[in-house]
C-alpha cells in the first residue's frame, strides 16, 4: 500500500496532518512534511480509525424475503433459518455476503468478524464463500473468520468433522453455541478440547435466554482460567437477566 498523507483532517478537535504507511497510521500532528507521501487533502473533515464489526452474519444476510414472518405460534428464527440454509449455494452466499461487505466498508468498517455456520445443513458452502471473499476483499478489509456451529454439534454425525476441516481451511477461530445442545457443558468441553488441539482461540454465543438454568458465562470463564486461555475466549449475545427477589 502506497505510503499516504492525509492533510488537515479533523483529529482529536484539531486540524492535524495523518501519515500513513502499510495501512497503519504512522504519525499524527499539525504541519508534517508530505515528502514522498500519496496527498489527500481533507481539511476540514472529521479523521477517524476504520470501525470494527465485531460480530455479523453475512452469510445469513438479505434473506428475509425467502420465508414467512415471523408470528406466535410459528416456527422460531432459528427454525426457519435451518430450512433456507439447505438451499443456499456458495455463489448465493457469496453474492449476498459480498453486498454486506461493501456496504460496510462504504460506511467506514476496516475490520470484521464473522461467524460462518457450518453444520450438516449448509456444510461447508459458506467457509467455500466467506474464504474467497477474505481474499478479494483484503486490500480495504480485515476479514476475520470464525469457523460457527449454530446448530450445535451433537444432533447428527458430521458436524464436529466440518468445524475441524474448515479450520484446515484457514478459519482462524472456533465458535461454539451452547444453548443449541441439550448438554451445554459437554458442548463447552469439546470446543475447548479442539480449541486447544488446534490452537485456535474460541468465541461463543451464549446467555442470551432468559431462563437462569441455561446460563453458561461462569462454567466457560472457569474452563478458560483452567485451561490457561486468558485473552482467547471471546463471549457474544451476553443478555441481562433480571432476577426479581
Amino acid at each position: 500500500m502506497k505510503p499516504l498523507f492525509l492533510r488537515g483532517g479533523i483529529v482529536d478537535g484539531r486540524r492535524q496532518d495523518v501519515t500513513i504507511r502499510d495501512g497503519r497510521i504512522h504519525r499524527i500532528a499539525p504541519g508534517l512534511d508530505a515528502g514522498e507521501y500519496e496527498v489527500l487533502d481533507v481539511a476540514g473533515k472529521l479523521v477517524l480509525p476504520g470501525f470494527v464489526e465485531s460480530h455479523i452474519h453475512p452469510d445469513k444476510a438479505f434473506i428475509a424475503d425467502r420465508t414467512q414472518g415471523l408470528a406466535p405460534g410459528r416456527p422460531t428464527p432459528q427454525t426457519l433459518v435451518a430450512e433456507l440454509k439447505k438451499t443456499f449455494t456458495a455463489d448465493d452466499i457469496y453474492r449476498r455476503a459480498r453486498r454486506v461487505m461493501e456496504l460496510a466498508v462504504r460506511h467506514g468498517c476496516t475490520t470484521m468478524r464473522a461467524h460462518v455456520e457450518i453444520d450438516a445443513f449448509v456444510e461447508l458452502r459458506g467457509v467455500e464463500a466467506l474464504r474467497r471473499l477474505q481474499a478479494e476483499l483484503a486490500p480495504v478489509l480485515e476479514l476475520r473468520l470464525i469457523a460457527f456451529a449454530q446448530e450445535g454439534i451433537f444432533h447428527d454425525g458430521v458436524t464436529q468433522g466440518l468445524l475441524r476441516e474448515a479450520l484446515k481451511m484457514g478459519l482462524e477461530t472456533l465458535g461454539g453455541c451452547p444453548y443449541m445442545d441439550r448438554d451445554q457443558r459437554a458442548h463447552i468441553d469439546w470446543f475447548f478440547d479442539t480449541a486447544q488441539a488446534t490452537g485456535v482461540p474460541l468465541d461463543f454465543h451464549a446467555d442470551s435466554s432468559d431462563d437462569p438454568a441455561l446460563l453458561t458465562s461462569d462454567y466457560i470463564a472457569e474452563q478458560t482460567i483452567a485451561r490457561g486461555m486468558q485473552g482467547r475466549v471471546t463471549l457474544g449475545h451476553l443478555g441481562l437477566l433480571d432476577v426479581l427477589p
